[in-house]
């Protein structure tokens, strides 16, 4: 009896072990399912703040948090329902994430998600949605960039950028290229694709085709409408036969004045002036800093419109220009030079053709051209060839000639002002299907003195425009000439090779090619000026032809020097 107790107690104590046993068992995995849980969910993305969180399409907007991971990946960020796409990415790191505001954002609330989860959610506002006195719509949208593509090219290929609210039509809208021009860091360091040079191939809301224009460097391009500007995209600008070096900058306060005499003050005398300003180019930048009286028109590319209507007895007009020029050197590879592989483009057709200035189309330019170049398909060595025969054939006059000369006497009487050794040299160049152009404006002498003066552009394929000046190298009078001096300040025997390629900042440009003004009406009484400061059909028009006044156009001087 008492070996059968015994061996129950034993029963009883081993069971009551074996539940404490398993007791102990149970509670340790409950311990460790709950740590590991735990420490996943310490894992799950953290976000902290969102800054902006009031921001617009194509704003980059910068969220803040913890286990976002070191790589995306499959983890992303969603606002308002709404997941960002792969190109709305700019930087992800574990505690930080960048974006671009997509075109399309909405309010709502936004996540961090990762393979571990989400993050608990921030609330983030469409600034064009908020609601204001007066609510901005769809067409107050900034431009966006999307894409550009391809990423990289040469001055004078086609890139392609896509995005949102680039407007149905250009108008006044442009995009804006990196240059290495400016060389104050207080001026903006950016260029446009220039219409007249024909940059732009198309212009839609979503897409614009656009040339990479003469001077653009590495760097950031933007669309800028009359809504403001896009964010910067990166585009990379390579230079196979070479890129302009800009060595000087100048600043120049100009003044432009006419003085007109009303010679019939019975009659009413109603009058247009169509007045030249400098122009915006690659290596000089305008702003108009007063008009007097007030115009018609200040925002015409090439003129300032003035209509006078009566004119006083006597009276004067006053423009002033701030006008910024750089000096550059063409740093070219004349043997990396192509021809030119779209004879349709725009650019090639134009300034390849003859017009009322460049008599290019005329048998004795074409046969001319023809007995210089022959032999020769370097667009490069034909320009130089045609500038060296000038030089070594043709006297230059320091007089310049009445406006009834033509340029084409050059030929015949060997011997000519600057105007007309612009003219000729356009003209042989375009007769060897070189696009080119003749250029009229100011030359800045002694610092404040100008005189009228006339040179010329080239363009090659893959560079951009080539300046020639034949008549400074061929003896123009000139006090001064920046870049042609050596280190001691002789004066260089190579005059030739500086202004073959290479610009000062004495060169002030008001026309580059042939302007053609059209009548308001075909009674008009119109006058033009041939050899003068620009190079345009009309400069003045009387609408009333019993009326009688006198002008003087007075050559723009030169009223302060920085």
């Amino acid at each position: 009896m008492t070996k059968k107790k015994n061996l129950f107690s034993d029963i009883l104590h081993r069971s009551a072990l074996a539940r404490s046993i398993c007791w102990v068992i149970l509670v340790f995995i409950v311990l460790i399912i709950t740590f590991v849980f735990s420490k996943d969910a310490t894992k799950k993305p953290v976000l902290y703040s969102i800054a902006p969180s009031v921001a617009s399409p194509g704003d980059i907007v910068v969220l803040t948090g913890a286990n976002f991971g070191t790589n995306r990946l499959n983890s992303y960020v969603e606002i308002a329902g709404s997941r960002i796409t792969n190109s709305g990415y700019r930087d992800w790191s574990d505690s930080s994430i960048t974006i671009m505001l997509p075109s399309n954002i909405q309010d709502g609330l936004v996540f961090v998600g990762t393979s571990l989860g989400r993050s608990e959610p921030l609330f983030f506002a469409n600034k064009h949605e908020i609601p204001s006195a007066v609510k901005q719509g769809i067409g107050k949208l900034l431009p966006v960039i999307t894409s550009i593509s391809p990423l990289s090219g040469c001055v004078g290929d086609i890139i392609t950028i896509r995005g949102v609210n680039f407007g149905s039509i250009r108008r006044d809208s442009c995009v804006v290229f990196n240059t290495d021009r400016a060389l104050d860091s207080s001026l903006d360091n950016k260029i446009k694709a220039s219409y007249k040079n024909y940059d732009y191939e198309s212009w839609t809301d979503t897409e614009i085709k656009v040339r990479i224009p003469d001077g653009a460097s590495s760097g950031s391009v933007q669309v800028q409408t009359k809504n403001g500007s896009s964010l910067s995209q990166s585009l990379e600008v390579n230079y196979p036969v070479g890129k302009k070096t800009f060595t000087g900058q100048k600043t120049y306060i100009l003044q432009e004045t006419i003085d007109l005499q009303n010679k019939t003050p019975n009659i009413p005398l109603e009058l247009m002036l169509f007045v030249p300003k400098p122009q915006e180019v690659l290596n000089q930048h305008i702003s108009v800093k007063s008009v007097s009286p007030s115009p018609l028109i200040t925002n015409n590319d090439f003129d300032i419109i003035q209509t006078l209507t009566p004119v006083e007895e006597k009276q004067r007009l006053s423009q002033e220009y701030e006008v910024v020029l750089y000096s550059y050197n063409s740093d070219i590879n004349a043997n990396s030079v192509k021809r030119y592989t779209n004879k349709s483009a725009n650019l090639q057709v134009l300034y390849t053709t003859a017009d009322e200035c460049v008599p290019s189309d005329e048998q004795s330019i074409q046969d001319l051209s023809l007995s210089i170049t022959k032999g020769y398909i370097n667009p490069y060595q034909k320009a130089r060839l045609i500038y060296d025969y000038m030089i070594d054939n043709y006297k230059l006059l320091n007089l310049v000639r009445a406006d009834k000369e033509a340029a084409l006497d050059l030929l015949d009487t060997k011997a000519g002002d600057a105007y007309d050794f612009a003219i000729i040299y356009t003209a042989l160049c375009r007769a060897s299907n070189i696009p080119s152009l003749p250029v009229a404006g100011l030359l800045v002498e002694g610092g404040y003195t100008t005189k009228a003066h006339w040179w010329a552009e080239v363009y090659f394929e893959d560079y951009g425009w080539f300046p020639v000046d034949v008549a400074l190298s061929a003896g123009v009078n000139y006090k001064e000439s920046e870049g042609a001096s050596d280190a001691s300040g002789e004066k260089m025997l190579a005059l030739r090779d500086f202004y073959f390629g290479s610009m000062d900042t004495r060169h002030i440009a008001f026309s580059r090619g042939f302007k053609q003004v059209k009548t308001s009406t075909s009674e008009s009484a119109c006058t033009t000026k041939q050899r003068s400061f620009a190079l345009q059909s009309i400069w003045e028009e009387c609408s009333n032809p019993n009326s009688s006044y006198s002008s003087l156009w007075n050559v723009p001087i030169i009223l302060a020097v920085e």
